[in-house]
């Protein structure tokens, strides 16, 4: 029985964003595993906005968009942004440096495992992060060219994703993240994933 109400109720909320996808210009992405914890789980499903013509205007610091980098135009991503054009990026010592200034990290309690996740401090905003080792390759400092974007993930690991950050254009961003409408915990192995009632609608931030 159980069995039967799971399913129940995950055919229910697919009908359900099935309805709003047709209403708006809504998709929904299943996340892949482990780029953007603690934010996102990889049981997560998220729901993100496309708006022709208009998201470019909308994208905002911290914003998580789901993009196709254009030499890999077949493959999404997502990320966090970061930067915008004219912001000056590097890493160093495995710390993103934001216009000469090191991203503070300040753990916190709320956030339980083996990663070593707590905030991470951008003139802009404050959002979640997980470090693990390897962490993110070192670079020179990047200028981040006009209608572009500086992206990474929230789990600074340099294995976590073929790409762990980027410098896209605009017209690579196909939509942004605005709420979690499923959540699974795939953490039981062999067992039916229960669903996690506490993510659901919850806004990534």
């Amino acid at each position: 029985m159980k069995a039967v109400r799971f399913y129940a109720i995950v055919l229910g909320l697919s009908i359900g964003v099935a309805t709003l996808i047709k209403a708006w210009v809504i998709e929904s992405i299943r996340v892949p595993p482990g780029v953007m914890a603690p934010t996102l789980d990889s049981g997560d499903y998220a729901l993100s906005i496309v708006i022709p013509g208009l998201l470019s205007q909308t994208i905002q610091y911290g914003d998580i968009v789901v993009y196709a980098p254009p030499s890999e135009p077949t493959r999404t991503y997502l990320k966090r942004v970061i930067g915008k054009s004219g912001d000056r990026i590097a890493i160093k010592n495995g710390a993103l440096i934001f216009n000469n200034k090191s991203l503070e990290f300040i753990d916190s309690p709320e956030f339980q495992g083996p990663l070593r996740c707590g905030k991470e401090v951008h003139p802009q905003m404050i959002y979640s992060i997980c470090l693990s080792q390897p962490g993110l390759v070192d670079t020179f400092e990047h200028t981040i060219p006009k209608d572009s974007y500086f992206v990474v993930g929230d789990h600074r690991n340099s294995k976590v994703s073929a790409r762990t950050w980027d410098i896209i254009p605009q017209s690579a961003i196909q939509s942004k993240v605005f709420r979690i409408w499923l959540s699974l915990d795939l953490k039981k192995e062999g067992s039916i994933p229960s669903l996690q009632w506490n993510r659901l609608g919850r806004k990534p931030n």
